[in-house]
């Protein structure tokens, strides 16, 4: 049978994905030994010192968003995810497939927080700890009306957690990520620019300054702005986003996701396969068609993939020999 207390500490943590604080726990009447008990047996797992996930499930993986969460317990309630963990939060692309680590920052303390002491539940010996992500404490000030809820988690407002994130990524990722930001209205250009040029002595900022002002929410994808990227660094920047090729009547037979014109009778498509939407059977045969509509169009065709994007090299080689056809 279950106590009270603990049907009570149970009802909580349904509500917050499953996980508990130890000051929580303490509230609904549990003591050090109860927790200890409940590690013991199974009934508890440890996240971070002093988090613990009560998933009737626990056997299961974590989500990235339970160690979100528990990560922003760990820190108190006036913390707040920041960086790549806040934009990644907030459902921007670009990013690097995953977080190294957990960041946070504690609103209105910034470069003097420390860890919060601790609660009085500390973690048993023989408790069922999880390896997972690291917590950073990003020693960055952030004001109460910089924050946000995004998927159920306080984060920094999108607008300034990408530009954290992009001070922390290189060159590519940061220009993934504006070209995000531009595409679905978090940033127009002048603002994204505007707050690049405001950051100072914050290492990245160089970077961040030269991304924000190639940024084009044009790009529909990480893919498109990779090899945007590419061109560019070898001085082979493509004339057009999305180029609109038309019918005999005028009509838009599609749009070409890059295109190079520079007075050629035939205009040069950059095509850019994404690695799930384009790999299915019906997307296949649709870019195929697109394809010989825009070859009967008078245009010639570069395709690339993903695993064409990482080789920067060969994409300015492809696009090279294609302008010189």
């Amino acid at each position: 049978m279950f106590s009270s207390e603990w049907l009570a500490a149970r009802a909580l943590a349904e509500e917050q994905r499953w996980l508990l604080g130890a000051d929580q726990a303490r509230a609904c009447g549990l003591n050090p030994g109860d927790m200890a008990a409940a590690l013991r047996r199974g009934r508890a797992r440890s996240l971070y010192h002093g988090v613990y996930l009560l998933d009737p499930d626990a056997g299961g993986q974590v989500t990235w968003e339970q160690w979100c969460a528990a990560a922003l317990l760990a820190h108190g309630h006036s913390a707040c995810l920041v960086g790549w963990s806040g934009a990644r939060a907030a459902g921007a692309e670009g990013l690097p497939s995953s977080d190294p680590s957990i960041d946070v920052a504690v609103v209105g303390v910034g470069s003097r927080h420390r860890r919060r002491a601790n609660t009085g539940l500390s973690d048993a010996p023989g408790k069922s700890a999880i390896d997972g992500p690291p917590i950073i404490v990003r020693q960055w000030s952030v004001r109460p009306d910089e924050v946000e809820i995004a998927n159920g988690l306080r984060v920094r407002r999108a607008e300034l957690s990408v530009i954290d994130a992009a001070l922390t990524l290189d060159r590519v990722h940061a220009l993934c990520l504006f070209d995000w930001a531009i595409r679905t209205g978090v940033h127009s250009p002048q603002s994204l620019q505007a707050l690049a040029v405001a950051m100072r002595r914050r290492p990245g900022v160089v970077h961040v300054r030269e991304m924000a002002s190639l940024a084009d929410g044009r790009a529909g994808s990480p893919l498109e702005s990779r090899v945007r990227l590419a061109c560019i660094d070898a001085d082979l920047a493509p004339d057009d986003l999305q180029y609109p090729v038309l019918d005999s009547r005028g009509g838009v037979v599609g749009y070409g996701d890059l295109a190079w014109l520079r007075r050629r009778t035939r205009p040069l498509i950059g095509e850019a396969d994404g690695r799930e939407v384009h790999s299915r059977l019906q997307a296949v045969l649709y870019d195929r068609r697109r394809a010989n509509e825009f070859v009967t169009r008078s245009c010639d065709i570069v395709r690339f993939t993903w695993s064409d994007a990482l080789r920067p090299v060969y994409v300015q080689q492809i696009v090279r020999a294609a302008l010189a056809a």
